[in-house]
């Protein structure tokens, strides 16, 4: 068995278990069968254990067993398959990829969206993450042609429209001359003219955390510390229905 092969499965089953939210084994050979992966061959109970495994390696996604209640199985970590979760995404963009892959016939009758590569720059900042050192960059922000040299510690990475962006924070200790500076700055990928890893190493802030700090905000834009209020949006005919889905 090839491994996109593999994958297939393994995405097959996170998504039949996590929409039935809990599922006996016996249902989920009946689904099995249904599908064209199976040949009409039933799942093994140690291929389902291996793929459990794997889908725990790759992907940080826990199958449980609830074995008190009719040996049902549930995501027991369904907390991490939220909306902007990396798993989420993953998820999702290899759903997509299987299935586009079975129709490339209908390949001009498919329209995406280009997500801009950014591997290099993307691999660089994960490593510093990782290694928690500091990055240099040469950066050219919007509306200028002059570049600026900056040096900052990464504290987090973030996709938004299409466009990466890296989350860069700031420190300079108070000294005679200057008092202490402490900030944040975001910065989009394709503006980066040079990146390179330092040898400063830095401790991200044990208190940080990503998605609450861009969670009162539009994109990648945060605020000035005003508090956010509740808006009610009233809609007639048929704009009700398109927010009622984007509610659900």
């Amino acid at each position: 068995m090839t491994i996109p092969a593999k994958f297939k499965e393994y995405i097959w089953l996170v998504n039949t278990i996590r929409k039935a939210r809990r599922i006996s084994f016996a249902e989920i050979q009946e689904k099995w069968l249904d599908t064209d992966m199976s040949e009409g061959v039933e799942l093994a109970r140690s291929t389902f254990a291996r793929h459990k495994d794997a889908i725990e390696d790759i992907f940080g996604i826990y199958i449980e067993c609830d074995r008190q209640n009719g040996y049902e199985y549930y995501i027991g970590n369904d907390y991490v398959l939220r909306e902007n979760s990396v798993q989420n995404w993953m998820l999702s963009t290899l759903s997509v990829n299987n299935v586009i892959s079975e129709s490339l016939s209908l390949q001009d009758r498919i329209l995406l969206q280009e997500v801009p590569y950014e591997g290099d720059y993307l691999k660089m900042v994960i490593d510093a993450m990782k290694k928690g050192v500091r990055i240099a960059v040469d950066y050219r922000k919007y509306g200028t042609d002059r570049p600026n040299h900056l040096d900052f510690e990464p504290y987090c990475i973030k996709m938004f429209k299409q466009r990466w962006y890296v989350l860069g924070h700031f420190h300079r200790d108070a000294t005679e001359e200057k008092p202490e500076s402490d900030y944040f700055g975001v910065f989009s990928f394709d503006r980066i003219l040079n990146m390179s890893l330092t040898d400063t190493e830095f401790k991200i802030d044990p208190d940080f955390d990503a998605q609450a700090y861009f969670d009162e905000c539009y994109g990648i834009l945060v605020g000035d510390g005003t508090k956010t209020e509740r808006i009610v949006i009233r809609a007639y005919g048929y704009e009700r229905y398109y927010i009622q889905r984007k509610c659900l």
